[in-house]
C-alpha cells in the first residue's frame, strides 16, 4: 500500500500577526500615534427663510396628518358608530389595526382615502382641509 503524504502545516494562528487590531498594523507591528482629529460633518442645511418644506398652508405635515387622522374618525363615527373601526376597516380591505393607526396619524395611502371617500360619501376637500361642507350633497337632493 501506499502511503499518504501529509501536507505541512502552515504556522498557528497564534503566531499570526492580528490583521487590523486595535493597536497594530498589518505588519503586527504598534501603529503610530496620530496627532489628527477626526473631521468633522457639516451641518445640515437649513430651509431658507420663508422655506418650512412643507405645506403651503403654512401648517406642518405633521399637523396636516392629525387633522385628517381626526377627520376620519369623526366620520367614522358617524357612519359607523364609535366602535365601527372593525366595520370600516373591513368595508376597505385593510386590518384593523392599520385602520386604527391611520386614526392616530400615520400616513394614510391615497388609495386608502380614494377608497374611504367612495365609501362614506365624505367630501375629499373637508377630509384633506376640514373646509367646505362635511358631505357634498345631501342623499336625494342633488341640484
Amino acid at each position: 500500500m501506499a502511503k499518504a503524504k501529509r501536507k505541512q502545516a502552515g504556522p498557528t494562528v497564534a503566531a499570526r500577526p492580528a490583521l487590523g487590531s486595535a493597536g497594530t498594523n498589518k505588519e503586527g507591528q504598534p501603529r503610530a500615534a496620530s496627532n489628527t482629529k477626526p473631521k468633522a460633518r457639516p451641518a445640515p442645511k437649513k430651509a431658507a427663510p420663508g422655506k418650512s418644506g412643507g405645506p403651503r398652508s403654512g401648517k406642518t405635515w405633521s399637523d396636516r396628518r392629525e387633522g385628517i387622522a381626526r377627520r376620519l374618525r369623526e366620520i367614522r363615527g358617524e357612519k359607523f358608530g364609535e366602535r365601527g373601526g372593525l366595520e370600516a376597516a373591513r368595508r376597505l380591505g385593510l386590518p384593523v389595526r392599520t385602520w386604527y393607526n391611520y386614526e392616530t396619524g400615520v400616513t394614510v395611502p391615497a388609495e386608502v382615502l380614494l377608497a374611504f371617500i367612495e365609501l362614506t360619501g365624505v367630501n375629499p376637500e373637508y377630509l384633506l382641509t376640514g373646509k367646505g361642507p362635511k358631505y357634498p350633497h345631501p342623499q336625494g337632493h342633488e341640484g
